[in-house]
């Protein structure tokens, strides 16, 4: 999924902002897109940013409070 940057945006925000959450996911998009760590903290407006699908799908364990 290719998403791009809007005015004073960090890496980490648009990834909440998109996905929801944050944890191991900021670190697997550093990993495939290896100019984004050559960028300032805030990124330029409009930059493209590849979010990979597989990263969206997350599973997730669940509890069930009742039998």
């Amino acid at each position: 999924m290719i998403v791009y940057t809007i005015p004073n945006e960090t890496i980490d925000a648009l990834v909440y902002q998109v996905l929801g959450k944050t944890v191991g996911i900021v670190e697997i998009v550093y990993q495939n897109s290896q100019d984004l760590s050559k960028l300032p903290v805030i990124l330029p407006i409009g930059k493209e940013v590849n979010l990979l699908e597989s990263v969206y799908e997350k599973n997730f364990n669940f509890i069930n409070l009742w039998d």
